[in-house]
């Protein structure tokens, strides 16, 4: 638990240039859990199949207006403590961090058991469909605001608060233009509800009535950071006695929103007015040094808020189950077992808190793991949980310490791993998901829908790109350091990728011929190979395949475009990244990140063009895949070379792309296949490159890992791994397929498993022979080329 010692003596009134502990905050965010609890156990027992009455007789159906407590709260909360950040962009990455790294963990660890039990036991609450299904998982674990509920009912405020979080950083970016759109905003927000001209779900979303509240809290902090407020015990009073007379006023538990009317606007001003008041009043008695009247069972329950609001409806749901067996019908029977589940779920919650939550953020907190400098950890420990109750501000500078840049980057060896296990999982299933592609089967039970869902681990191709954009910057770096040839870039570029390939297409070709011979024969089942010999090539069509300029070569010369190994596509564009890198070296020897930039405005111009079917660019490398490069470029430009400024407009810029194409990935627009697959791409890579940009902090000590070494050296060997896998992984399935084992079951269980058991092992057997002698040194963990 994040708390701040006062350091003064009891006998004298405290500073506030001193750490004083807002215990009487942490009261209000216990306050706000237990009544969205109770609220939920009241209207859950209420169901037919529970006990079909309402054990309270209504008395905390008001209880929902807890979550208006939490708004206020939040808003109160980041603006108090981020209060001497306004304006500095520098402190923008660690804020988004830490807002990262205080929701979606505990998020994680509760969402997805949640998530697997939901679909396992069939609940009411899982969309019946998959298009549906997936939008609600995907909801539920990153709170992308969708047109959808989330799984867990309660991660709908969430979504809000993270959006919240998402305009703050504008604040910290530049108060001058926060100040200006603040207004704008709030008064969007009202014109949109008055108005009910309600298009779209997001534009609802983004002008919600919620964000009021968030404002409200603002105002709360800035009134207590700037003025000394006269009676707070009669602000407090005044708050608490219109919040419980608004609760007590409504019966029903509904928001009672009205669009296109001024009561929705009401109904949630008056909530947020109150809280307001209880917050005004509440923060000035502990200013004052007056808030060590709350108990300790109740500053535990709201440090632990975060926990029991995520956990208490799953406990609920449970707890009603196994106790409802017991209950009678009696009024007297019925309130002592929804008080004894509404005291379980609080005391699971707590746990929570204790087992997982505190773990988790001293994980990602410790500054022996982060790499902070103790000069700095007091500083932090300020920031390091908004969510709780913020202290009061000290004298001593928060100067972010700035690390130096690292051009190692050990755990891409261990991303290339993950991502050609992916590749592998994928191809080992297509067997089984053909008799939903060419049948028409529905998918119904949940073993076929995993099977179509690791369809979707194809996007470790495209992981491969982002990693190969970032290695091969690496690579140009170091040849310009020892002042190296390009023709020696070129030369290792060749050395690197065509002598294994070409091995491969050696040893396939031998395959194809044998296993046609054996199955002409009876030796061996029909169906195992589905490759065509390369004498049934054409002369152009054998040149682009051992040339790897198959995908683009029908453009310029010969037949259509037909490739021997299917697999080899993403060679091809690796092959033309690399050319396009070594031209820009030759004709801008020091301006590679600039020449980078040009090749992707030249991109995007011939994908205009393009559209408008001026050019074909299909198959070339500056089309749809070439801005997975580029992000691997921008990423290690991001991490090795940006200024602190530089990195808050990368981060925040990529950050935002990455969720507006996930947004359109992800509505229900109507794209052809091509466009689909084009933005479905890039969200994948930009997503990706968030990811390294967050987990290069913690790059070395993950490095030491044990399952990490493991996956590095599935890395070390991925190019192996990748050429191998597509004649290993078919065969495999297809015997299995012919063994009669062709169900989702025995797929996931047996073939998935097998095809990853045998393709390692051989990988790394073409590695030790075919690719291994060809390299100039042995590839070692970290940044490899």
């Amino acid at each position: 638990m994040n708390t701040c010692q006062a350091r003064v003596p009891t006998a004298v009134a405290p500073r506030l240039d001193v750490p004083v502990r807002m215990q009487g905050i942490d009261a209000c965010r216990g306050i706000a859990a237990l009544l969205v609890a109770l609220f939920h156990v009241e209207i859950h027992l209420k169901k037919d199949k529970y006990l079909n009455f309402d054990p309270f007789n209504g008395w905390f159906l008001g209880g929902f207006a807890g979550v208006d407590f939490f708004f206020v709260l939040s808003g109160f909360i980041i603006t108090y403590v981020h209060w001497n950040d306004f304006g500095n962009a520098h402190r923008l990455p660690r804020y988004i961090r830490n807002r990262v790294a205080r929701v979606y963990p505990l998020l994680w660890c509760v969402t997805v058991p949640f998530i697997i039990a939901s679909v396992l036991y069939k609940s009411e609450y899982v969309p019946k469909n998959i298009d549906k299904r997936c939008a609600a998982i995907i909801t539920s674990l990153t709170l992308i605001p969708l047109d959808i509920d989330p799984l867990l009912t309660v991660l709908w405020t969430l979504r809000h608060e993270m959006f919240f979080y998402m305009l703050f950083s504008l604040v910290l970016w530049n108060a001058r233009i926060a100040s200006f759109a603040l207004p704008i905003w709030v008064g969007s927000c009202v014109m949109n509800s008055i108005s009910g001209s309600h298009t779209h779900y997001l534009i609802d979303f983004l002008l919600s009535l919620y964000n009021l509240e968030f404002v409200l809290g603002i105002g709360c902090a800035f009134v207590l950071r700037k003025y000394r407020l006269p009676f707070p015990e009669a602000l407090t009073a005044a708050g608490v006695l219109l919040f419980v007379a608004f609760g007590l006023n409504d019966g029903t538990g509904d928001r009672g929103y009205t669009n296109g009317s001024l009561v929705g606007v009401f109904w949630t001003i008056r909530f947020g007015c109150a809280a307001a008041l209880v917050v005004l009043g509440i923060g000035q008695l502990d200013l004052m040094g007056r808030g060590t009247w709350v108990p300790r069972w109740l500053a535990l329950v709201g440090t632990a808020s975060y926990s029991i609001y995520l956990i208490h409806l799953p406990v609920i749901s449970i707890m009603s189950k196994v106790l409802i067996k017991w209950s009678s019908a009696s009024s007297s029977a019925s309130v002592v077992l929804a008080s004894l589940i509404f005291v379980i779920a609080i005391v699971v919650g707590v746990l929570t808190y204790l087992c997982v939550e505190r773990p988790l953020a001293r994980f990602f907190r410790t500054p022996s793991r982060i790499g902070s400098s103790p000069s700095n950890a007091n500083a932090k420990s300020m920031q390091c949980e908004p969510e709780a109750a913020p202290c009061a501000p000290t004298q001593a500078t928060d100067v972010p310490v700035v690390p130096v840049a690292s051009k190692r980057f050990a755990l891409l060896d261990c991303w290339r791993g993950i991502a050609c296990l992916m590749v592998v999982i994928a191809h080992a299933r297509e067997p089984a998901e053909l008799r939903y592609l060419e049948g028409n089967e529905p998918v119904s039970d949940f073993a076929g829908q995993l099977v179509v869902f690791l369809g979707t681990f194809r996007v470790g191709v495209q992981i491969f790109f982002v990693i190969s954009g970032y290695c091969i910057s690496a690579t140009v770096e170091g040849f310009g350091r020892r002042n190296s040839s390009v023709l020696r870039y070129f030369s290792r570029r060749f050395w690197r990728i065509y002598p294994p390939y070409w091995s491969l297409f050696i040893l396939m070709w031998i395959a194809v011929t044998l296993l046609e011979f054996a199955a002409s024969r009876g030796w061996v089942p029909q169906g195992l190979n589905n490759s065509k010999s390369p004498l049934t090539l054409t002369a152009s069509q054998f040149l682009g395949n051992v040339t790897l300029t198959e995908t683009w070569r029908y453009h310029l010369f010969g037949s259509e475009s037909k490739l021997f190994l299917k697999h080899a596509w993403t060679l091809c564009y690796e092959e033309q990244f690399y050319l396009f890198v070594g031209l820009s070296l030759i004709a801008f020897p020091r301006k590679y990140f600039r020449s980078i930039v040009w090749l992707s405005v030249i991109s995007i111009a011939c994908l205009l063009l393009s559209a408008l079917n001026v050019v074909d660019i299909r198959g070339f490398s500056i089309d749809r895949y070439w801005f997975s490069f580029a992000i691997g470029v921008l990423v290690y430009y991001r991490l090795c070379h940006a200024s602190i400024r530089d990195r808050c407009f990368i981060d925040v810029s990529v950050a935002s792309a990455a969720i507006a194409a996930l947004a359109i990935d992800l509505a229900p627009i109507h794209l052809d296949e091509a466009d689909h697959a084009f933005v479905h791409n890039l969200a994948v890579s930009m997503i990706f490159g968030v990811s390294l940009i967050v987990m290069h902090r913690w790059d070395a000590y993950l490095s030491t890992l044990r399952p990490f070494k493991a996956l590095a050296f599935v890395g070390v060997i991925s190019y192996s791994l990748y050429l191998i896998h597509a004649p290993v992984v078919p065969i495999i399935a297809r015997f299995m397929m012919k063994l009669g084992l062709k169900s989702d079951l025995a797929t996931l269980c047996l073939t998935v498993p097998l095809c990853m058991l045998a393709s390692v092992p051989m990988a790394w057997l073409f590695w030790f022979c075919c690719e291994r002698p060809f390299l100039y040194r042995k590839s070692s963990v970290g940044v490899t080329s």
